[in-house]
């Protein structure tokens, strides 16, 4: 028999503004002093919900989820009409998979390391998109920098993941999602 999956807190608004994660955020330290002090907070890839927590939290280390990084990068992709297959070696660019055992852009050491990667990949990308697609110009490449690099560069890096004792496991919003992605 399996336990079933515990939520922490929820909350339940009308909007998504600052003021109800500010709330949030807030009825948290309420209930539990000490968390004013967390060390490392995970989210998903929401740049919202930091903005909007973290002027309470103004210490802790933020480290993004994969499985979201991951899944609105196939999301993009899909819009793109690349297929499931194709899909593959873009996200293999991105994050590190052990059958390859070839490091991802999260893998990078420095912010630095991460944008020379990311500009070595625009060619590589551009090529692959333009022959996959069949089309003149290509978009992912520039869609990633805008959406999401800055993002990763500031919290999803191996030094964020060591920082936060991760070393090199990726952080997965809850069991259930590392679970699946570590068996």
């Amino acid at each position: 028999m399996k336990s079933p999956t515990m939520l922490g807190i929820v909350a339940i608004h009308n909007h998504l503004n600052t003021e109800c994660y500010n709330y949030l955020a807030a009825s948290m330290i309420r209930a539990q002093p000490s968390l004013k002090n967390i060390l490392s907070i995970g989210s998903d890839d929401d740049s919202k919900i930091f903005l909007w927590m973290n002027e309470q939290f103004p210490t802790s280390t933020w480290v993004l989820c994969k499985r979201h990084i991951e899944d609105n990068t196939r999301r993009k992709l899909t819009t793109l009409r690349i297929t499931t297959s194709n899909q593959q070696s873009f996200i293999s660019d991105i994050f590190t998979y052990v059958e390859n055992s070839k490091r991802g852009l999260a893998d990078c050491s420095s912010p630095a390391q991460f944008v020379d990667e990311l500009e070595f990949l625009e060619g590589h990308w551009d090529r692959k998109e333009l022959n996959i697609r069949n089309v003149e110009e290509a978009q992912f490449h520039s869609w990633f920098v805008k959406y999401k690099a800055e993002e990763m560069k500031e919290k999803m890096l191996h030094p964020v993941h060591k920082d936060t004792g991760l070393g090199y496991e990726y952080y997965f919003n809850n069991a259930n999602e590392f679970v699946s992605n570590t068996v």
